[in-house]
C-alpha cells in the first residue's frame, strides 16, 4: 500500500455510482492519487447522492478509519407516502397491490407532522433488509435475493436523531414519479435487480392516475442511521412510506461546501 500521502478528501458522489465506483471515478479525474490506497468513511447508498468522506493512505487503516465512521451525519430527503419497496427505496421491488395503488389515502398532515418531530431521540433501527451490514459474515442483501430471510435474525441498531426539520410538503403525479424511478435506476452500474425492478413499477403504474404525497425534511442523525427505514417505519399507517431522493449534505464538519474547495486545492 502506497502511504505517501494522508489526506481527507470531501467528495461529491452523484446519482449512479457505488462509494467503490466514486472512488474510482475520483482516480481518473484526480493523476495525483491513482497510485494511492483510498477509502470511504461512511457509505452511501448508489441512488444517493451528496457528500462522500474519502481518506487516503495510513487514514484507510481500519484504526485510523474509525473515528471518521463515528462522525454524524446530516441528510436531506424526500419521503413518499402511500407506497411500499423491498429495499424502502425506489431501489426496490414495490410491494402494494394495484388495487391498493388506486385508493387515494387520507392522511392528516398535522399528525403525522407531529409523528415526524417526535423522532427525535435514541431508538433502535431495524436494519434494511437490502443492506451491506454483515450478519454471520455476509451481508444482508445476500439473504434477500436468496430468500433466507427466515434463516437469520435481522439485527437491530441503536441510533440517534438529533434533530429534524420538515422544509416542505407537497405532491407528485404519478406520472412523474414512475418516470423519475426509471431515470434514475438506469443510471445504476452493476447488479441491482434493473431489469425485474423496472418492469414491477411499470406494471404497477400502468393506468394508475393520482398524486402521492412526499414530505422534504433535513436529518442530523448518528452514523449508522439509514434514512429509508426511518421512512419505511412513517409510511407503516399509510399503505407505506419510501425513500425518493436522499441528500448528504454533511459529515461531522464537512459538508459540501467543502468539495470545491478541497478539488480546487487538488487540482490546483
Amino acid at each position: 500500500m502506497n502511504k505517501s500521502t494522508s489526506d481527507i478528501i470531501p467528495f461529491y458522489k452523484p446519482v449512479g455510482l457505488t462509494p467503490a465506483q466514486a472512488i474510482d471515478d475520483f482516480r481518473r479525474k484526480n493523476p495525483k492519487y491513482r497510485n494511492e490506497a483510498i477509502s470511504h468513511a461512511g457509505k452511501l447508498d448508489p441512488l444517493a447522492q451528496g457528500l462522500l468522506l474519502l481518506v487516503t493512505g495510513r487514514l484507510t487503516l481500519q484504526k485510523n478509519l474509525k473515528k471518521f465512521l463515528k462522525l454524524d451525519k446530516v441528510y436531506n430527503a424526500r419521503i413518499l407516502f402511500g407506497i411500499k419497496s423491498d429495499s424502502y427505496d425506489i431501489q426496490g421491488v414495490p410491494l402494494i397491490s394495484r388495487t391498493d395503488m388506486n385508493k387515494n389515502i387520507e392522511i392528516d398532515l398535522e399528525k403525522l407532522k407531529s409523528k415526524i418531530l417526535s423522532l427525535k431521540g435514541e431508538y433502535l433501527q431495524e436494519l434494511p433488509v437490502f443492506s451491506g451490514r454483515k450478519v454471520n459474515g455476509k451481508p444482508l442483501y445476500y439473504y434477500a435475493r436468496k430468500n433466507l430471510l427466515d434463516k437469520i435474525n435481522i439485527p437491530k441498531e441503536k441510533v440517534e436523531i438529533k434533530d429534524i426539520k420538515i422544509n416542505k410538503i407537497f405532491k407528485i403525479s404519478s406520472e412523474e414519479l414512475l418516470k423519475q424511478i426509471i431515470n434514475k435506476i438506469d443510471l445504476l452500474d452493476g447488479d441491482f435487480r434493473q431489469d425485474e425492478i423496472k418492469e414491477k413499477w411499470k406494471i404497477l403504474f400502468k393506468d394508475i392516475k393520482r398524486d402521492f404525497l412526499v414530505i422534504d425534511v433535513t436529518i442530523s442523525c448518528s452514523s449508522g442511521t439509514y434514512i429509508r427505514s426511518l421512512a419505511n417505519n412513517l409510511g407503516k399507517e399509510y399503505s407505506g412510506g419510501l425513500l425518493i431522493e436522499l441528500l448528504r449534505q454533511k459529515i461531522g464538519n464537512y459538508d459540501l461546501g467543502d468539495v470545491k474547495r478541497q478539488l480546487s486545492n487538488i487540482r490546483g
